[in-house]
């Protein structure tokens, strides 16, 4: 026997990170605010929301003095900061495991690259664009500052922000918001992305397996389905080509004949048209312990908080990752 162990499940729905951002406080000082005309060059991304902190602040000091231009989480708390990370861990062209689960973060590319993350992560923190408290946020904070408007955007590995105002203000869905690229690698290159699948997994020893291999398949009919993502505004992207085809998925609501949709359309686009990778987490279940103690979230917290140079909080990470995988064995 191999005696190798492995997970057997049904992947449904994936989530793949949005960026999204207040169009009317950009119109409000005068920035152009339609998603096509957003800079996706590496700086002149970041640069752009700043530049749009700056103006608003500038014009209502009272109203916007608290405002802050980018909503990035950098704690150790959100799951949303091992997504940021390997965002743009991918952005700088590094690797944490190679195809065979085996540790390749020490290998001085990939070293180079979780260092000019990390460093990244944290100028852009100490930069006095990133709200201070955003070392502590959990998965929902980032959410809740986009919701008051005391961010002008945010990444979120989801459409659970516009799907917010599309059930509760769509007005705002429709005209004051919008979803735009990550943007491109700062060596130049479309982005690529980073794609979490969620997956029904049935425990070998279920009392009752039948059972749920039954409610599967009767959650996974393609017009049941279907209905379901649509049921969330599409929060995730079905994992099926066929339910992939709905029109929903290429329109949004935009296809009942209402304005246009300058959310579902966009992610529907980075799923079908870029470069996506799977999270590692399948390779080894020694990366899930990495995630679940959010090394990466700590690492930031070294730069952030006790002002460690990122070289140093870079090494200390790797190696936490590597004894992990070690003990594992």
């Amino acid at each position: 026997m191999a005696k190798k162990r492995a997970y057997y499940g049904v992947p449904i729905e994936a989530q793949i990170m949005h960026i999204h951002y207040w169009r009317d406080l950009l119109k409000e000082v005068g920035m152009a605010d339609e998603p096509e005309k957003i800079p996706l060059k590496w700086e002149e991304y970041w640069d752009y929301w700043k530049k749009a902190q700056d103006a608003l602040r500038k014009k209502d000091p009272a109203k916007y003095g608290k405002l802050y231009g980018i909503g990035m989480t950098e704690s150790t708390r959100g799951s949303d900061t091992i997504y940021n990370f390997e965002m743009a861990l991918l952005s700088y062209g590094g690797q944490l495991l190679d195809q065979d689960g085996k540790v390749i973060a020490d290998q001085p590319k990939n070293r180079d690259a979780i260092v000019k993350t990390i460093g990244w992560f944290a100028d852009l923190y100490n930069s006095g664009y990133v709200p201070p408290d955003a070392i502590n946020w959990s998965d929902g904070d980032n959410n809740a500052n986009f919701h008051s408007k005391s961010i002008v955007m945010t990444p979120n590995p989801s459409l659970s922000i516009p799907a917010h105002w599309f059930f509760n203000g769509p007005e705002s869905y429709f005209n004051k918001m919008a979803t735009v690229e990550w943007p491109d690698n700062p060596g130049g290159g479309k982005a690529s992305y980073m794609v979490a699948v969620k997956t029904i997994l049935v425990p070998k020893d279920a009392k009752n397996a039948d059972m749920g291999k039954e409610f599967i398949r009767f959650v996974l009919e393609p017009n049941r389905f279907a209905e379901y993502i649509k049921g969330a505004n599409g929060r995730w992207f079905p994992a099926f080509n066929d339910v992939a085809k709905d029109p929903f998925f290429a329109k949004g609501q935009a296809g009942k004949g209402g304005p246009v949709d300058y959310h579902i359309p966009l992610a529907t686009k980075l799923y079908l048209e870029r470069n996506v990778k799977v999270f590692d987490h399948w390779k080894s279940p020694a990366n899930s312990q990495v995630y679940a103690e959010n090394i990466w979230g700590k690492a930031m917290a070294r730069t952030n908080v006790d002002k460690w140079p990122a070289e140093k909080a870079a090494d200390e990470a790797i190696n936490r990752m590597k004894t992990i995988f070690t003990q594992w064995k």
